[in-house]
């Protein structure tokens, strides 16, 4: 007989992913929106399956084990004590998934693209304190610096190189612009597929940690499958609805891209979210890979292509993510705490 929490916190889960899905649609979209590669609804649409199987494949690959799953929420603190029964875990989980959501929120109202894994991190960090407990501040900084910082450097300057030789191979008519825009719409199924690998591990991440409490290990349970199945169905749901005022950031405001722009902006940031979630617990955000290589293939024309006003506060948005989701972790986890005690 499982308990309330556990079904609370399925259910959480599955509303984080499809926000999730739906906050982070923009990216795999919004480049082929932006130079009419293909249609707003087939762009989604195909962003929506290619999710789903990322989604599949990555938690099909993970190991869905406990220890595995407080690195994704950043509950490294709790690495040696037992989950079953923990009295602090309710609290914690239920206060940081509705913080990533609050903020997911937010910032679509706003049209800002952000980063799912820093919100968690900053959220994790919220709700520990809250309760009084001990934040490893030196290994949580490095995990919200370092993906930022490679999503900027990377992401800028590998789309930047590789929009100028594919301008360069067009200037010599070997490569048309109907073969860029097939090219592109293959680049921008990966950018799914990598989004649904990397992300689709926190909502289950969230449903190993409610299994640990109820003194089950997920990963030796056939419950497992019903578990990635139905985190990939609401990320893909989620996909399907499409958060459209990020995706007019994206595909207008920041830059007026072109073909070329799109293929080496969605081909850089495939290549980062997929490395990064193979090599690292919390990986580097589609978001931020993303933005950094519109900004870098925008530039390949001249400074004067980007809109460094409307990057800037997206920018802005990034830094100020994991401080105010601390502050949101800390208020539901108290909220959540008082409500059940």
């Amino acid at each position: 007989m499982v308990s309330s929490f556990f079904v609370v916190a399925v259910v959480l889960a599955l509303a984080f992913a499809y926000v999730n899905g739906f906050h982070d649609a923009s990216n795999a979209v919004s480049t082929t929106i932006a130079t009419r590669a293909m249609s707003e609804r087939s762009s989604l649409v195909l962003a929506a399956v290619l999710n789903l199987l990322g989604s599949l494949l990555g938690l099909g690959l993970s190991l869905a084990g406990t220890h595995w799953a407080l690195d994704l929420a950043g509950l490294n603190s709790f690495s040696d004590v037992p989950m079953q029964g923990e009295p602090l875990l309710p609290p914690m989980l239920a206060g940081i998934v509705l913080a990533v959501i609050a903020w997911s929120l937010a910032t679509w109202a706003l049209g800002m693209p952000s980063s799912t894994w820093q919100a968690m991190l900053g959220a994790a960090a919220g709700a520990a304190l809250s309760l009084g407990l001990a934040v490893p501040w030196a290994s949580a900084l490095p995990l919200v610096l370092a993906p930022m910082l490679t999503a900027l450097l990377v992401g800028g300057a590998g789309s930047y190189l590789l929009a100028r030789v594919i301008r360069r191979l067009g200037a010599d008519d070997r490569i048309g612009i109907g073969s860029l825009q097939f090219l592109q719409t293959l680049s921008a199924g990966a950018v799914a597929t990598a989004h649904g690998f990397a992300d689709s591990r926190i909502a289950m991440g969230v449903i190993v940690l409610a299994a640990s409490y109820e003194g089950v290990d997920l990963s030796r349970s056939a419950g497992a499958i019903v578990a990635m199945v139905g985190v990939s169905l609401a990320l893909a749901a989620g996909t399907l609805v499409g958060g459209r005022r990020i995706i007019r950031t994206l595909a207008r405001r920041l830059t007026n891209l072109a073909t070329v722009q799109g293929f080496a902006a969605e081909t850089v940031t495939a290549l980062i979210v997929i490395l990064g979630a193979s090599f690292s617990a919390p990986s580097v955000s589609t978001s931020h890979s993303l933005t950094s290589s519109v900004v870098g293939s925008g530039l390949a024309l001249g400074p004067r292509q980007i809109r460094w006003n409307v990057f800037g506060g997206i920018v802005g948005v990034w830094v100020v993510t994991p401080l105010a989701s601390l502050g949101l972790g800390a208020v539901f986890t108290l909220l959540v705490q008082r409500l059940t005690t």
